[in-house]
């Protein structure tokens, strides 16, 4: 049987790995980052098939790590010229606005998983059990004035919201580990994903996922906007049409290279994809 104590971490820490998901619809874009210097493509943790739900895991650890949602198809948003030359200073002021929000975060995080079990296993004293809990209410506190002030600074205009938010971060530790998540969802919703994986296009994810997209494009007769972006970026798409290597009998998704034996005329992965052979 649980003691009290053992209730609360097992609530506290379901309360937090719920904070760190993130709810999308189908076939939406998510990226890991680290202060805003780099943005890698995130696969969904899973996926809620009957809500047609894509479900993406911020990093576990408040700080560095950022996690963005684009919930649109990225072959369908506008590309600017100047894109790739801003998004690096874009990323790192994110980043800097953030930065006192993550590190709070940290704190709260060690403070609620690390400081205060040992406070509590140890039973240093009630004077000490007190103390800990004043400081974990402390950094809370600080936490949502903080992220009032910033949410003020960048949308005036969303009171009820900040109001919310605030009150959420103050009164909920679990919450306020997680305070700088809205700012950076707001602050990236207007960016383009096609430009984040250009962004860092070496990696392998975002490489595999570029391919991926521009596969997609190909075989829908529509790479105008994507292949200005990689021109811009100066990647060439060219080895990513390279069929794989077959049997006689073998064909493949034209999209996400699946080899299939003899016999299946789609792909069941890609929403009902021609096959190819080696002769398509």
């Amino acid at each position: 049987m649980m003691t009290d104590a053992q209730t609360f971490y097992l609530l506290l820490a379901a309360f937090y790995l719920y904070e760190c998901l993130s709810f999308a619809p189908s076939g939406s874009q998510a990226f890991a980052g680290k202060g805003g210097k780099i943005w890698r493509w995130r696969e969904p943790a899973f996926h809620l098939s009957g809500a047609h739900k894509e479900v993406f895991c911020a990093p576990i650890i408040p700080w560095p790590g950022l996690l963005s949602v684009f919930p649109t198809n990225p072959a369908t948003a506008p590309i600017g010229p100047l894109s790739l030359h801003h998004l690096r200073k874009r990323s790192l002021l994110l980043g800097k606005i953030t930065a006192p929000l993550r590190e709070l975060g940290l704190l709260l995080f060690l403070h609620y998983f690390l400081v205060f079990p040992i406070v509590y296993y140890y039973y240093l004293g009630t004077i000490w059990v007190i103390v800990a809990i004043l400081m974990g209410e402390l950094l809370a506190l600080i936490t949502a004035c903080r992220f009032y002030c910033i949410h003020k600074r960048l949308f005036p205009e969303a009171k009820g919201e900040r109001r919310i938010e605030t009150f959420f971060n103050a009164f909920f530790p679990w919450h306020s580990m997680r305070a700088s998540d809205l700012i950076v969802r707001k602050m990236t919703a207007t960016w383009n994903p096609l430009i984040l994986l250009a962004g860092d296009a070496q990696h392998p994810k975002n490489t595999r996922q570029l391919a991926r997209l521009w596969r997609e494009a190909t075989y829908a007769n529509d790479t105008t906007g994507l292949a200005s972006l990689l021109d811009l970026a100066d990647i060439d798409p060219a080895p990513w049409n390279r069929p794989p290597g077959l049997d006689a009998d073998q064909k493949f998704c034209p999209i996400c290279r699946t080899i299939y034996d003899a016999g299946p005329t789609t792909c069941v992965d890609c929403r009902g994809v021609s096959l190819q052979g080696n002769q398509s």
